[in-house]
């Protein structure tokens, strides 16, 4: 595997994606640890209309770039997604972390799904749509991943919005008080 530069993956981006590309930087820092090597990781925002675009031109530029997280924040009409996927994986000395960020308005919760670029990428994208009830369009498996087939549609634990907060808070309280009447200590307090 040939090893790309920062340099090179952010001019690409910028070139490919025109007037989809709104900013992007490469961000120098200096790690903690016995073996201090210093970290260009590159930022950059874009249009959500072009997460696969941007995702296909870094697997063309490096096969498999390796996927972490897909990071979230809820900041009211909209909400930010981070795709944190890093370059040169398993390259001494020579990895670095992209993070691509875009906003979604809460009036439009789509966006295309990367799994068929990077298959890894499935289950950070399987969490968004439960957690935040964002519609990842075409995602092979839309099934919930981590909250239970009981739990009700149309609550998202990471949504910030004061009508789901009142909703969640609520539904909380009920099933704390229900499901604490089944613990064995509260039966032998009754007696």
């Amino acid at each position: 595997m040939k090893a790309v530069k920062q340099e090179d993956v952010l001019n690409t981006l910028k070139d490919t994606l025109k007037d989809n590309f709104i900013d992007g930087r490469i961000k120098d820092s200096s790690p903690a640890g016995k073996n201090r090597v210093m970290l260009r990781n590159v930022w950059m925002k874009i249009k959500k209309e072009s997460i696969r675009q941007a995702v296909k031109k870094l697997a063309e530029l490096q096969e498999y770039p390796h996927i972490s997280v897909i990071s979230n924040d809820d900041i009211g009409d909209n909400i930010i997604l981070n795709y944190h996927l890093t370059m040169n994986y398993a390259i001494r000395h020579r990895e670095f972390i992209i993070t691509i960020k875009t906003e979604i308005p809460k009036s439009d919760m789509h966006i295309d799904t990367i799994t068929d670029i990077i298959p890894g990428a499935e289950l950070t994208e399987r969490e968004k749509q439960e957690m935040l009830g964002i519609i990842v369009d075409g995602i092979p498996d839309g099934r919930r991943a981590f909250m239970p087939r009981t739990y009700p549609e149309g609550y998202y634990p990471l949504r910030k919005d004061k009508e789901n907060v009142e909703k969640l808070s609520s539904m909380v309280r009920e099933l704390y008080v229900e499901d604490r009447a089944h613990l064995p200590w509260k039966k032998e307090a009754k007696k």
